[in-house]
């Protein structure tokens, strides 16, 4: 489970790829919003990272955009280890 600095990070990152394939497709945000139902203030806090996105909603932003939505959620973020270390149920020996 992702610690929640870390579900805001990959939003922020979500968001920053939804705008790049929204640039890429050369339709306006108005365009990918009326052709996906989606609000305008809606589709602003998505690229911002600000929302998460239902299932619903990534599939009909694939579906205008032409991709996929592997192309979509793909980003490199990594995932900060756990210290064991000092956990309080793992005593060293």
């Amino acid at each position: 489970m992702l610690i929640r600095s870390s579900y805001k990070q990959v939003l922020k990152l979500v968001g920053k790829n939804l705008d790049e394939h929204i640039k890429a497709s050369g339709l306006s945000k108005m365009e990918v919003c009326r052709q996906a139902n989606i609000d305008k203030g809606h589709m602003g806090n998505l690229t911002r990272g600000r929302h998460g996105m239902t299932l619903r909603t990534i599939l009909d932003l694939c579906y205008v955009l032409e991709i996929t939505p592997n192309d979509l959620l793909d980003y490199y973020y990594p995932i900060p280890k756990k210290n064991v270390s000092n956990h309080p149920n793992i005593h060293r020996v």
